[in-house]
């Protein structure tokens, strides 16, 4: 067991920098304002009105009907817990449904799910140009919908940070000549984390390789204990992507330089979703990425938590399970930090408290300082 502090980073690290939150893009989602289908069966930020020629850009208020559908039905779930509805738990039904629809999962639920859409479903089925397409089928709403929320995800986060004081902390922490080695997990798709360790001149590991003819390729063998830095992306990057996205025997995953992407867009390897990332976790990079998880948070006793609301089930049961060892401690950073109490095992309630094994700080991300936080180790 070494000394070494971890970071475990959520979306919520990110506002500062001004990057839109879950509520902004649920609220961008479900507006459908300046959001445009393109040729490829994609979604982008674009005029309108430019493509009124275009009839297949009625998919997008039969889209927004249906998001609605799909709000009201989680609604009457959560109304009860005052939680409110956003993307993440829309595309989690999402999954669900189409999982039931292809036969890759069997819920008896499911029929019972999809007598509440019959009525709705049928009226937004009649073809989109009669003269040559026959009925949209439930398999088609979905589907589209789908690529509806990925791209507006993805291209909602494609902003260039305006600051980045949210993580100004973490400088004074890398400066202190008493860690040798850094690992931080993030659960963000955006690059904030990236472009802050770049702006203040420091290399870290990523799992990518060296750029070759415009691609830098996964490969997990990159992390290691010589790194100063490990930058963990569990749930995938808005600049991932698969090198041949066609192709169903070469799946690796790639950087691609700005000019590779102008001739040949692809679409960025996240993980959305609420209760369906758990299953995620054993396909592909995302595998690779949360054994590197639950192995390398054991070579620490502290984790030091921000922007992370407690929604991934999968992530909390390895951090639960590790806070529970002796000598581990969870430092939670958070303006709303009691809220998260009771998202926790009951086990963990006599663990909370500024001197026991999770140590809770009301407090903004931006204010916070190395100097403040080294009183808790």
């Amino acid at each position: 067991m070494s000394n070494n502090i971890a970071f475990l980073f959520g979306a919520g690290v990110s506002i500062p920098a001004k990057i839109p939150s879950i509520k902004c893009i649920t609220e961008k989602i479900f507006s459908g304002k300046g959001i445009v289908r393109g040729t490829y069966e994609n979604y982008f930020f674009g005029n309108p009105e430019k493509f009124n020629w275009d009839l297949y850009q009625e998919f997008i208020p039969r889209i927004k009907t249906f998001l609605e559908l799909l709000k009201n039905e989680l609604w009457d779930y959560y109304k009860d817990s005052n939680e409110s509805v956003n993307y993440e738990d829309i595309y989690y039904l999402l999954d669900f449904i189409r999982k039931n629809i292809y036969g890759t999962e069997k819920n008896p639920a499911f029929k019972y799910l999809l007598k509440n859409f019959e009525k709705t479903i049928k009226e937004l089925s009649s073809p989109i140009d009669p003269l040559i397409d026959s009925e949209i089928t439930l398999e088609t709403l979905l589907n589209e919908t789908v690529q509806y929320i990925e791209y507006s995800v993805i291209f909602s986060l494609f902003k260039r940070p305006d600051s980045f004081k949210g993580l100004a902390f973490l400088n004074e922490f890398i400066s202190e000549s008493d860690f040798s080695r850094i690992d931080i997990f993030t659960l963000n798709h955006d690059i904030v984390i990236e472009k802050y360790l770049q702006s203040i001149s420091k290399n870290f590991c990523d799992g990518f390789g060296a750029e070759n003819d415009g691609y830098k390729f996964w490969d997990q063998t990159l992390f290691g204990l010589d790194n100063e830095i490990n930058l963990f992306k569990l749930h995938g990057s808005i600049d991932w992507y698969y090198f041949d996205e066609t192709s169903w025997v070469d799946r690796r995953i790639c950087k691609c330089s700005s000019e590779i992407l102008w001739r040949d867009p692809r679409k960025s390897i996240i993980l959305i979703g609420t209760y369906n990332k758990l299953a995620k976790y054993i396909e592909s990079i995302f595998l690779e990425l949360f054994c590197l998880f639950y192995k390398t948070m054991y070579m620490h006793n502290t984790i030091i938590i921000s922007g992370y609301g407690f929604g991934d089930s999968g992530i909390n049961e390895k951090l639960f399970n590790w806070v529970l060892q002796e000598n581990n401690k969870m430092i939670i950073i958070d303006p709303n930090v009691e809220s998260l109490r009771n998202k926790m095992w009951s086990v963990l309630d006599k663990k909370w408290g500024e001197n026991k094994k999770i140590v809770p700080i009301k407090e903004y991300i931006e204010n916070i300082s190395w100097l403040r936080l080294k009183k808790y180790l």
